[in-house]
């Protein structure tokens, strides 16, 4: 059972009718209801974005991250073989005496390279925060860099405020992180406001 009650078929059997806009409300609604470990996902302009919010032995822990179809080790194998299928035709053709064919596979090679090393330098970035009893924990991945901070609970702060490409601003005693890069704008807030009542602070505007 899905959906307040409506078996597969019948809900399959409906959005048929319905239009983009009521099929992405009724995505919407569907993923609001979604609940396991507290992990909420949603589409925005096709990309799946996700947090998950889960209890481990240090804290409350917040993961954001894209969710990316393939890590960087099954991207690679991937492309190793259409890469070695692409030199193995340029070869056969080479063989057959059409030798003009191989630096065009090789240009596709390079390519390929280049579109790996892209997608796997940020295919793990992530941001996590862990809300502990004494400590909070701020992990932010990007790229090739890693960044870590802890801070007594008491000195933590957090504010959030609406706007455009507008992150949630944690102030671990006096350093500044912005997270939720990951998190639709929709939903940054609602996030925020998760983090504040584990932390026992009010949420606060943004100072410019």
């Amino acid at each position: 059972m899905v959906a307040g009650g409506l078996c597969p078929y019948r809900v399959s059997a409906s959005i048929d009718r319905l239009s983009f806009r009521q099929r992405a409300a009724l995505a919407l609604q569907i993923v609001g209801r979604y609940n396991q470990a507290d992990k909420r996902e949603i589409r925005v302009f096709g990309v799946l974005y996700r947090w998950i919010n889960s209890q481990t032995v240090d804290g409350r822990e917040w993961l954001l991250r894209r969710n990316c179809m393939l890590t960087p080790t099954q991207l690679a194998s991937f492309m190793a073989m259409a890469g070695l299928l692409s030199l193995s035709v340029a070869l056969a053709w080479g063989l057959a005496g059409v030798w003009w064919v191989l630096p065009f596979a090789l240009i596709e090679i390079v390519g390929l390279s280049i579109a790996f090393f892209v997608y796997s330098r940020h295919a793990t970035d992530l941001d996590r925060v862990i809300v502990g009893d004494e400590k909070v924990v701020v992990e932010v991945v990007d790229g090739s860099k890693r960044s870590r901070s802890e801070c007594p609970s008491e000195r933590v702060r957090i504010a959030y405020s609406q706007g455009k490409k507008s992150l949630i601003q944690l102030r671990l005693g006096s350093n500044d992180w912005h997270i939720g890069r990951f998190v639709p704008e929709s939903q940054r807030e609602a996030l925020a406001k998760e983090i504040a009542k584990a932390l026992g602070v009010t949420l606060q505007p943004i100072r410019v």
